[in-house]
């Protein structure tokens, strides 16, 4: 796939929010780390996770994105990704699924490789993960860009907030960083029918 936008591109909301536009990220290889995740149960009964996901390095770094993550381990493609997001991230123990604070102590605030896709849906565009590395693919750069992210966000103290909770106090911010994504309007992200 090749790129369709200019890393930073911005798109209008096209609401009267006051809200800064959304920038689009093109497709490819990035270094991400979950920062927010709720549970939500699909129409089929299946649970999965809609998470936040920050940019951590390069020329879109502090930009984010949301996408959804399935817990459905009942099918093989779930079970794979979520063993090599667990490899990525260096958690070699079991994860109780079923517990928002062990997936959040393994996964929340954990740097790691994946290469993002992009679909257009109508004038919105979606973010997803399409493939994570494998830990042998990372350059020494890249080890040492995610450790700086990871104790950039540990200082940040956000580590000990409720998994659930997508909003920052005041203060939280740092200073570079950007502003929370949020759903432009017209998206179909969160919706109950999800594609997995």
């Amino acid at each position: 796939m090749t790129n369709m936008f200019k890393p930073g591109a911005q798109t209008e909301t096209g609401d009267d929010t006051g809200r800064r536009p959304q920038v689009e990220i093109p497709p490819g290889k990035y270094l991400i780390a979950l920062v927010w995740f709720q549970r939500k149960t699909a129409k089929s009964g299946s649970e999965y996770l809609t998470c936040k996901f920050e940019i951590c390095a390069g020329p879109l770094a502090g930009e984010g994105f949301f996408t959804m993550v399935s817990l459905d381990t009942s099918k093989s493609v779930s079970c794979k990704r979520l063993e090599l997001w667990m490899e990525n991230v260096g958690r070699d123990t079991e994860i109780d699924l079923d517990s928002d604070k062990d997936i959040a102590e393994a996964f929340r605030g954990k740097a790691f490789k994946a290469t993002l896709l992009t679909r257009r849906n109508g004038t919105y565009v979606n973010v997803e993960i399409d493939r994570f590395a494998y830990t042998r693919d990372y350059t020494a750069d890249e080890d040492a860009a995610c450790e700086e992210w990871e104790e950039n966000h540990k200082s940040r103290g956000w580590e000990s907030r409720d998994p659930t909770d997508p909003g920052h106090e005041p203060g939280d911010a740092v200073k570079g960083k950007r502003s929370e994504p949020q759903f432009s309007p017209g998206s179909t992200f969160g919706d109950d029918d999800i594609p997995f």
